[in-house]
């Protein structure tokens, strides 16, 4: 916690989580915010209930903190396969990053009209959403400009997606943000159970560097 508080996450950022429940970090999310903090791709792989989505979104909210807000700006994409984990996400880290001053929303194909209306009017920092709302997105034109500062993409249940159309239809969205943002991505993927991290890191990146952090 003492190195965490120091050199790898924000200062705000480690107030505003003790005061929601976090008391340490791991030494698995130790070693995956050395790895963000360098905007190096990764593939983090832990069991269920090991903290891979704080080891992942706590690097972008230190990040966003540093640099502070610029509103109309989506910095960050969380996909995932399941509209059950988008809850779960909002659910567990929407209360927190309100808290720090960060906007997060989540956009899937349940969402209410109203809702995309306002997060096409005023994009979030962070946006949750599904492989198949992404297609939508890339093709709206507010969002497609609100990607342009574009800098993490994260890939939660990576083996999910790894051998079907599904990934397929997501490895050319990720291409498609490489050329719409004009920062440099950083690709996270997280799964309890890829069997083989080195190839889903392949998938993920298409072929860039990555580094694994396994527990």
């Amino acid at each position: 916690m003492v190195e965490a508080e120091g050199t790898l996450v924000h200062p705000k950022l480690v107030e505003v989580a003790r005061r929601h429940g976090y008391r340490s970090f791991n030494e698995l999310q130790l070693r995956a915010f050395r790895v963000l903090k360098r905007r190096v791709n990764a593939v983090i792989v832990a069991p269920t209930g090991y903290g891979k989505t704080e080891a992942a979104l706590f690097p972008v909210l230190s990040a966003l903190l540093e640099e502070g807000r610029v509103e109309g700006e989506i910095r960050a994409l969380y996909v995932t396969p399941l509209r059950a984990l988008n809850r779960d996400i909002f659910a567990r880290m929407g209360r927190l990053s309100s808290d720090l001053g960060v906007s997060l929303e989540v956009r899937h194909g349940d969402t209410p009209q109203s809702v995309r209306r306002r997060i096409a009017e005023n994009p979030p920092q962070i946006l949750v959403t599904t492989p198949e709302t992404l297609q939508f997105i890339l093709v709206n034109p507010k969002l497609r400009e609100a990607l342009r500062e574009l800098e993490w993409v994260i890939v939660d249940e990576l083996h999910e997606l790894t051998s079907s159309k599904r990934g397929l239809q997501l490895s050319i969205a990720l291409e498609r943000l490489e050329e719409i943002s004009e920062r440099r991505l950083c690709r996270v993927g997280l799964s309890a159970t890829v069997r083989n991290p080195f190839v889903a890191g392949l998938f993920l990146t298409g072929g860039r560097y990555f580094e694994v952090v396994e527990a």
